[in-house]
């Protein structure tokens, strides 16, 4: 992937940045840093996100116990560590080939033109989605000292920095719905007005208390997850559709066991295949075009959070990047 990237970069480097022209992700004035907390030591939450709903929600979903017990492969004794890390970037560009994170893109007569968000008024808001490995804090340091950090490594092959993990571009389940449903042939059960409706009403209810109701794992809030391709039916905003095709990307990571469960009991020691995912883990936050404030539950409806996010003019309109936080829970030692 990183050899791709490198001939894209080298492609464009005669084409008009047009598409695509804006400032790199700034990660120190873009990326909400209060979004990792509360932290919680030995069960005991230690500060606040500034959001009470999401901290009572983030402690409910934690371990209580003080103490734990991991086999390493000989008894280990540690104690209970529970936060929120950045894990990925994603972007959901409406211009192929257009990275805004890093700060270029490709001229559409390049490689063909995309499906334009708001221009060409489809029946469906086509983005494409691309996933980068962002690892802060094995970046910085930052509780790398503590064996429950260092499982990074072993369970995602990752030894740290930024790097592109995935691009919708040559993955045709994103661009076909018929080729999406070898990835997730349940969706025929789920094609019908009840599941919808779960989504629209419980699902979504339940997202602006800041919890999601993980048996409804087909919703994202007010929209369905399936089909996963990225043709999702056209929103009253473009902001909306970036969004839902950002989580049907975290889904099918899950589904293809390239992203695995962190928190609760059951990852106090390890990482745990997750192939079903479960939304309480994860929140997303907006980076670009302009960055958000809060971090926010999968799924919660666009007027809560969509404040002039994406405002017509901006550099990169259209092409969002998103910040996902992921729910730690480690036996520290």
């Amino acid at each position: 992937m990183k050899k791709i990237l490198i001939i894209i970069f080298l492609l464009s480097a005669n084409s008009a940045f047009a598409l695509c022209a804006g400032p790199m992700l700034d990660p120190i004035t873009r990326v909400r840093w209060n979004c990792f907390l509360p932290i919680s030591i030995g069960g005991i939450p230690i500060g606040t996100s500034g959001n009470p709903l999401a901290d009572m929600a983030d402690r409910s979903m934690g371990t209580q116990s003080p103490v734990c017990l991991c086999m390493d492969p000989l008894p280990r004794i540690g104690i209970t560590l529970g936060y929120r890390e950045p894990i990925r970037i994603i972007e959901s560009v409406k211009d192929p080939f257009c990275f805004p994170t890093l700060g270029f893109g490709m001229s559409s007569s390049a490689w063909g033109s995309g499906v334009k968000g708001r221009n060409s008024k489809p029946a469906k808001d086509f983005t494409n989605t691309h996933m980068f490995i962002f690892l802060p804090f094995t970046m910085m340091e930052i509780f790398t000292d503590l064996i429950c950090m260092q499982t990074d490594s072993k369970y995602t092959g990752v030894l740290g920095g930024l790097s592109i993990a995935y691009m919708s571009e040559f993955d045709i389940t994103k661009r076909s719905d018929q080729a999406a449903l070898l990835l997730t042939p349940e969706v025929v059960l789920f094609a019908n007005p009840l599941a919808i409706m779960a989504c629209q009403i419980p699902d979504s209810i339940a997202s602006l208390a800041e919890y999601t109701i993980p048996p409804l794992y087909w919703c994202a809030g007010n929209h369905s997850v399936f089909p996963t391709s990225n043709n999702t039916m056209s929103m009253s905003n473009f902001t909306e559709a970036s969004e839902v095709n950002a989580s049907k990307l975290i889904f099918s990571m899950h589904r293809t066991l390239q992203l695995w469960g962190s928190f609760g009991a059951q990852g106090l020691c390890s990482y745990y295949p997750m192939p079903i995912w479960n939304k309480m883990q994860y929140r997303l936050q907006t980076a670009m075009p302009v960055p958000d404030n809060f971090c926010r539950r999968l799924g919660q409806p666009s007027i809560v959070w969509n404040r002039f996010l994406n405002p017509p003019g901006a550099p990169n309109n259209d092409n969002m990047v998103f910040i996902l936080w992921r729910k730690r829970d480690c036996c520290a030692f």
